[in-house]
């Protein structure tokens, strides 16, 4: 999906609002479409936890990586 390409274009761009919450907006997209458990939600979650952990959030990285 562009949109997750954007939000870790704007990760690489130390955009790290920006990124976060486009990835969190796709991340629940695509829980509402193809469930929690489909590649495309589980390499969306693994962009957010990238994410978290650039921004120094390392509880919720930890816990995007566990479920």
């Amino acid at each position: 999906m562009a949109m997750d390409d954007l939000a870790m274009l704007y990760l690489e761009q130390g955009k790290l609002a920006d990124a976060e919450q486009l990835c969190r907006t796709v991340l629940e997209i695509r829980i509402r479409l193809l469930e929690l458990d489909h590649p495309q939600t589980l390499f969306s979650k693994s962009n957010l936890a990238e994410i978290t952990e650039e921004q120094g959030k390392f509880e919720e990285t930890e816990a995007l990586t566990r479920d």
